[in-house]
């Protein structure tokens, strides 16, 4: 994350686009805005906003994910970058996991066994 970033507030509904290192929000009503991706901390969406896989994946590289609110300023959502989220593999397998028994006391033992060690 560069030094001098922000977080940019959308406020109206508009199109997120691509264009090299840089962002394009297009508004309804035909105006565009450029600005350098490195610019950018995170996003908050405060209304409708369109974005496609290429503006994602510009966003992951650059570790800056979005944030959406409802119509009333509520929480929505988030889009987060793959570094600051689980994988999908990652939950799967803490899910075989939990279907198994015996691996669930062995890290159930050795969670107690770490805590015996650090109270004496």
């Amino acid at each position: 994350m560069a030094a001098a970033t922000r977080t940019y507030w959308l406020t109206s509904p508009c199109r997120i686009r691509r264009k090299d290192q840089s962002l394009i929000i297009e508004r309804e009503n035909g105006t565009k805005i450029h600005f350098p991706v490195t610019d950018v901390r995170d996003i908050v969406a405060c209304a409708e906003i369109d974005i496609n896989t290429a503006v994602v994946s510009l966003l992951n590289h650059h570790r800056i994910n979005i944030h959406f609110l409802s119509y009333y300023g509520d929480y929505a959502g988030s889009l987060l970058t793959s570094e600051t989220s689980t994988s999908g593999e990652t939950v799967l397998a803490q899910a075989d996991i939990a279907h198994d028994f015996g691996a669930r006391m062995e890290i159930a033992r050795s969670i107690v066994d770490a805590l015996r060690v650090r109270v004496r």
